[in-house]
This record gives C-alpha cells, structure tokens and sequence, in this order.
C-alpha cells in the first residue's frame, strides 16, 4: 500500500506527459489549500489558451476512500448527478486530472442576502435529491459493489467514539473515566440504533458548502448549476444526513427560519409519505450525529495532522450543536458541550 503522496516533481512531469504537451510548455501547480483530507488539489498553470483548465489530484491509498474517487464518479455520471469531469487518471502514480469548474463555492456566498443565496441552495439540494431518490437495493451491482460501508449503527458509534475521543478528551482535556462514562450514555446508543433502523439512500456523506462548486450550466451558460465534489465516501445512509451536514453547516451562517425554509423544500423534493414531522424528527437526529462527526474532525485535524485552522470552527458547531442537545434532552452531552464552550471564550 502506497500511503505517501507523489512528489511535486513526479506530479509535474507526469501531467506534462499524460496531457501531451510540449516539453518547452511552462507548467506549474498551484496548490489548492484549506480542505481537510490527505488528498493533494493543484490548479495547472501555463496550459495553452485552448486547453481547457485542468485540476490535478494527487492521493494515497492511506484512507480506503481514495480510490473510490473513481468508481464513485462513474456512478454519479450514470445518475446525472453534476460532478467534474474526469479528464485521466494514473492509478500507478496515484494522479488524477480533473475538469476545473473554478473557485466559486456556496461557502463563497456566505455573506450575501440570503434572498441570493437562497435559490443556490435550492439548486444544490434539487442536485443532491438524484442520490438521495436512489434506495438502497437499486443500483446495478457493479456500481454498488464500490461504495463505502454503509451507515449502520456500528458506524455511527464509530462517529460518537470519534466525537469523545477528539473533541471532548482531546481538545476539552476531560479525564479518560469521565470520558468513558459520557460515551457510554444509553441515549446515545439509542439514536445510533434508531438511525440504523431507517431506510437507507445513496447519500454524499460530506455535503457541506465548501464541496458544492458553482458553475455555468452546460459549461457555457451564464446560469450556474451546483456541482458535487468530494464525493468519495459515498455510501448508503440518510438524506436527511446529508441536509444536516449543508444547513447546519459550522462554516457559514442561516438568518432565522432559512433551514426551516430548506428542510421543507428538501422533504417536498423526495416526496415522501410521511409526515413532515416525522422528517424534521429524523433530521434533528442526523444534525447531533453529523455535529458530533465535524467537531470530532475538526478537534483532530487541529490537534493531531496539524491543520491548526480547523479549530476555529469548533465553536460555530457547538453552538450548532447544544440547542439540538436540548431538544432531545441529552443532558449529559449538553452540559459537557456547554463547558468546553465557555472554556473557549
């Protein structure tokens, strides 16, 4: 297993001679910085004029959801999901070149009118509704033989032990037997197994606003169509999963009643026969789950792989979070939240 990534100068020299170009031609990577994975984005620079502009990714295979880049974007194109175009792809040097769709995400407007960004993410969520009307069971096997493990309950334990260990041990500092004893609460094994219960879709798993790029329709027009990336860790699981992860996104901010707004228009989109309640109920659910996962992360990429950044957004999500707590009544987990809230300010 290859888990370093390719030099620079590999990935250089490889391009040059996977797109063709002339030896004199003046490449060069810019790298594209702010995610959160151990994948490595560049923009290619010094391309001619009609070439078209091209992203390069570089990988390893240390994360088991790297190379399922690949068969994920193939069937996300049979579903007419809109994705970039995968221009090549060098499974040998672990080197990918993507179609560019530019720079402009839904994280981008996040400080226009809402009454702008609004039909925005209407148009990501009618994007996203083409997975989440595909249930489980009804992809052609070649195409659900790639995805990711399901969400069941042993993965959403996974993401409370994530949660405990990074979040509230490492980064609030809590004593191991305290920690213990928070992660074991009853109610908390309880909404794992009643997530796993549900009927599961094909979801993204990581839909938040920076993995949404907006671009022109039909690479031409002036309208611009949301189009998914890092869709890798696809998988079976909730939509409701996937609207938490976009409308309780920590990285941008909702004026009062949007989410209310956009999980309606989501629940219409899926035509669902059940009570718009029973929806609300369940994506409730998925937003302490999902938050749980993003502080989890965001303890962890600060902490430990050295992305200190990411730890500026634990406090948007706990803020996130605690009125969810609330609601379900899991004190426990609230009062701990409120704690490490207040140790930050």
């Amino acid at each position: 297993m290859a888990t370093e990534l390719p030099p620079p100068t590999s990935i250089l020299a490889t391009t040059a001679t996977h797109l063709g170009v002339p030896p004199e031609t003046p490449l060069a990577l810019v790298p594209i910085t702010g995610g959160g994975s151990d994948r490595c984005y560049f923009r290619l620079t010094g391309l001619p004029a009609d070439r078209p502009a091209v992203v390069v990714m570089a990988y390893s295979d240390a994360r088991p959801d790297n190379p399922k880049f690949f068969p994920a974007t193939e069937t996300l194109a049979a579903l007419d999901v809109a994705i970039p175009k995968v221009i090549g792809h060098d499974p040998e040097m672990r080197i990918a070149w993507i179609e560019d769709l530019g720079e402009t995400s839904l994280w981008h407007l996040r400080d226009d009118p809402w009454e702008q960004r609004a039909p925005c993410y209407e148009a990501t969520l009618a994007e996203v509704a083409r997975l989440h009307r595909t249930a489980e069971g009804t992809l052609p096997a070649n195409h659900a033989a790639h995805l990711m493990g399901p969400f069941d309950a042993d993965l959403y334990r996974w993401e409370q032990a994530y949660f405990f260990e990074h979040l509230v041990s490492g980064f609030g500092g809590l004593e191991p037997a305290i920690v213990s004893q928070l992660a074991a609460d009853p109610a908390l094994a309880e909404l794992a197994a009643s997530l796993a219960d549900e009927p599961r879709v094909l979801v993204h798993r990581d839909f938040q606003s920076q993995n949404v790029i907006l671009c022109g329709d039909g690479r031409g027009s002036t309208a611009r169509r949301p189009f998914l990336i890092d869709y890798q860790g696809m998988r079976w699981g909730l939509a409701e999963y996937d609207l938490a992860s976009l409308i309780f996104d920590p990285y941008v901010t909702f004026p009062a009643g949007a989410r209310d707004e956009l999980a309606h228009f989501h629940y219409r989109l899926l035509s669902r026969q059940e009570p718009f309640n029973t929806f609300a109920d369940r994506l409730r659910h998925c937003a302490i789950q999902r938050l749980m996962q993003a502080l989890g992360a965001y303890a962890n990429l600060g902490i430990n792989l050295g992305k200190p950044g990411f730890l500026a957004h634990i406090p948007a999500a706990i803020d996130r979070l605690l009125p969810l707590c609330q609601v379900e009544k899991l004190h426990p987990l609230g009062e701990t939240l409120a704690a490490i809230r207040s140790s930050i300010d």
